[in-house]
């Protein structure tokens, strides 16, 4: 009796304080799941830079100083030009002028084109176009409000950028002390610690390095592509390019295809074709080049349940989630393989 209430007393004791400890960390849990989500991307860098440096804590910095030149400064540009688009894009659409959104979103070519096509049906482009900006006007609302309030933000995003690489060197340099001690917690054995940590390392690499940044690359060189083919909002294009990467069989051509047609009545034949060269040998060729580098034969996450995770994962958490999402659904995954394999054990 007095055991039972020993353990009902403890287990109040670490409900209350873990609780009391989970309200200490919140305010900064985006800063500290940024960290890590970095490390985990850039982990590979800080062991080359730490096999030649020998000294951790110099290799952490050195990683870190490749992450501010890689990725914050053009993330926190590209972030702001966004914002630009969909604010532009939002007040059009707020105003009523759905017909010159689109118009002007498609540079006047393609709508007229539609118009005559569309006749046959009994209705126009304007018609459509009307219906398309109610289902518009609410998604760009919450995107160009969260974009526009992280640029806005500067003294917020300054203190976290701050605390996120506080957090980041530590990450790099005691990474693997901390893994280590969190595993201590775990109730598995050794042996199902090891495979676990390896079924986990597979599918992040596979997810991250497969998916994530395989997505991001697509949509980075597409952005690049309509910028230099006169496209209209060409990050807005990159962001549903690297967006619908994730997609089995078609991929990226879901974007860049349209815009090609688009560019055809537009600007010409030559800007169709060289929109298609790009969209085939550059575009969707790095998925098939960098994929199975980045993989190799390790274990892998269907593409569908990678797309869906980001979706949720950006719904969920934030921008964040884009890493976040498909991280949690991997974890996820290794843990239901380990109570697979315990039970074909118990059998």
């Amino acid at each position: 009796m007095a055991l039972r209430f020993y353990t009902i007393v403890l287990v109040v004791i670490s409900v209350v304080l873990g609780y009391l400890s989970f309200k200490i960390i919140q305010p900064f849990i985006s800063s500290i799941a940024w960290a890590a989500a970095l490390s985990i991307v850039f982990y590979p860098l800080y062991l080359f830079f730490q096999k030649h440096i020998k000294i951790p804590a110099a290799a952490s910095v050195a990683t870190m100083l490749v992450v501010v030149v890689l990725l914050i400064g053009p993330f926190s540009y590209l972030s702001y030009l966004l914002a630009i688009e969909l604010g532009h894009i939002l007040k059009q659409l707020q105003a009523g002028r759905a017909d010159e959104f689109f118009r002007t979103l498609f540079g006047g070519g393609l709508p007229g084109f539609f118009d005559s096509l569309l006749g046959y049906f009994n209705t126009d482009s304007s018609e459509i176009f009307e219906s398309l900006s109610s289902n518009l006007k609410e998604i760009i609302r919450n995107s160009a409000g969260f974009v526009s309030k992280g640029v806005g933000n500067v003294f917020n995003i300054g203190l976290e950028f701050v605390l996120m690489f506080f957090t980041l060197f530590f990450f790099f340099k005691d990474g693997a002390s901390i893994i280590h001690y969190l595993s201590e917690f775990m109730p598995f054995t050794t042996d199902q610690k090891k495979i676990l940590t390896a079924q986990v390392k597979d599918i992040v690499i596979s997810t991250l390095y497969g998916g994530v940044v395989v997505a991001l690359t697509q949509g980075l060189l597409g952005g690049f592509a309509y910028w230099i083919l006169g496209v209209p909002s060409p990050v807005l294009w990159g962001m549903l390019t690297a967006i619908v990467a994730f997609l089995p069989i078609v991929g990226a051509f879901v974007v860049w295809g349209p815009i090609a047609v688009y560019l055809f009545f537009s600007a010409g034949l030559l800007y169709s074709m060289i929109m298609c060269i790009i969209g085939i040998f550059v575009i969707s060729l790095a998925d098939n080049l960098l994929r199975p580098i980045l993989i190799g034969s390790r274990t892998k996450m269907p593409v569908l349940v990678i797309f869906f995770s980001v979706l949720g994962g950006i719904k969920f958490f934030g921008i964040i989630g884009f890493i976040a999402g498909p991280l949690v659904v991997a974890l996820f995954v290794s843990v239901l393989q380990i109570f697979r394999n315990i039970q074909h054990e118990a059998v």
